[in-house]
């Protein structure tokens, strides 16, 4: 039920994907607590089934189904521990390639009638000491494992680590190559132990009994059909400005309007942006101390996720009259040079900057 994935341009192979591990779960919501006599599933071995669902010019999609048997709850003897029984936990994952598409979308249904218990998407990965998480407006290098000094700690050291929507690994040593996982909404936990078989183990859910600060709510166990969309991809040599545009373009699906019956036209964009480390984040009209909108005036926001001071262009349709750089007041702070229908601009090292644009 793994799946493999060759990168047509680098020529590396990556194999065992898109595997499971589920684990206990006797938290409240706020605290992930495994039992002391905990057990680790894999779904590596359970029964699965393959089905091609579509195969068309642009795009094929597979269907696999897993039926992973897991204990179905916890039970409190001496300790609390998972061995109460088994269930099947049904997973449904839609895998789609569309053709020069640098993604491989899924689209996963867990059927999960299982309390007390953690699912993990696992993905096995070529890093054994960094891996890479999305934040705010920056990218942030993580070691993998944990800390073997916090061990006597009333709060020790745990591998899971938060990202907003994008995670990814480089290969070490200078290789070509790495994974990236993007989640489409929901799916911000993941966590890499490193040591001889390094992987991301991305958090799908958790079922808890007991919600914190009530005397017992179920919610939590999560009970029902539960939709994870998400892609996973294999890294080149893409910059971090190339994997967040990458992250943005399966995030938030560009929407294009026409109208029936008419002739479709060869038509000019608005505003390109162009640049190797800054992206594009939003564009607002320009507004006055009153928040009255400024005719013929906008302000371009966009974020630098390089270590190194980036330049960027953004190109217009006409040719703008003025341009400068601004704070989040509209107050001008420094100065960006106009080239015919294009305004040029330089973004400081892992910084925001706006870009304000009169015409």
């Amino acid at each position: 039920g793994t799946v493999k994935i060759t990168d047509n341009e680098t020529g590396i192979t990556y194999d065992r994907l898109h595997s499971f591990t589920d684990c206990g779960e006797i938290g409240d919501g706020w605290f992930h607590i495994r039992p002391v006599a905990d057990e680790l599933y894999s779904s590596e071995g359970c029964e699965v089934s393959v089905c091609k669902k579509d195969d068309g010019v642009a795009a094929c999609s597979f269907l696999v189904v897993y039926r992973f048997r897991i204990p179905e709850y916890a039970e409190k003897v001496n300790e609390f521990c998972r061995r109460s029984g088994e269930t099947i936990l049904k997973i449904e994952s839609t895998f789609t390639v569309e053709k020069h598409s640098k993604i491989v979308k899924v689209y996963t249904v867990v059927r999960n009638h299982a309390r007390d218990h953690k699912l993990c998407l696992r993905l096995p990965v070529d890093c054994t000491d960094l891996y890479f998480a999305d934040q705010c407006g920056t990218i942030l290098k993580r070691e993998t494992g944990i800390d073997p000094e916090s061990w006597n700690w009333k709060e020790s050291d745990i591998p899971e680590r938060q990202f907003t929507s994008m995670v990814f690994t480089r290969n070490e040593s200078g290789k070509k190559g790495g994974l990236l996982f993007v989640s489409k909404g929901g799916l911000h936990e993941t966590a890499n132990c490193g040591g001889a078989t390094p992987a991301l183990n991305i958090t799908l859910f958790r079922s808890f009994s007991k919600t914190v600060g009530t005397n017992g709510e179920k919610d939590g166990l999560l009970q029902g059909d539960l939709v994870f969309d998400y892609a996973i991809a294999p890294v080149a040599e893409e910059t971090d400005a190339e994997l967040i545009r990458i992250k943005e373009n399966f995030v938030h699906d560009v929407k294009s309007f026409t109208v029936r019956g008419e002739n479709l036209k060869n038509s000019e964009p608005f505003m390109e942006f162009l640049s190797a480390n800054c992206v594009y984040d939003t564009a607002t009209p320009e507004k006055d101390e009153r928040g009255t909108i400024v005719p013929n005036g906008i302000i371009v926001r966009a974020s630098n996720y390089s270590e190194e001071r980036s330049a960027g262009e953004i190109r217009f349709c006409r040719e703008p009259k003025e341009a400068y750089l601004c704070d989040y007041l509209g107050n001008k702070t420094g100065e960006a040079q106009l080239r015919g229908n294009s305004v040029l601009f330089v973004a400081a090292p892992y910084a925001y900057v706006n870009v304000k644009i009169r015409f």
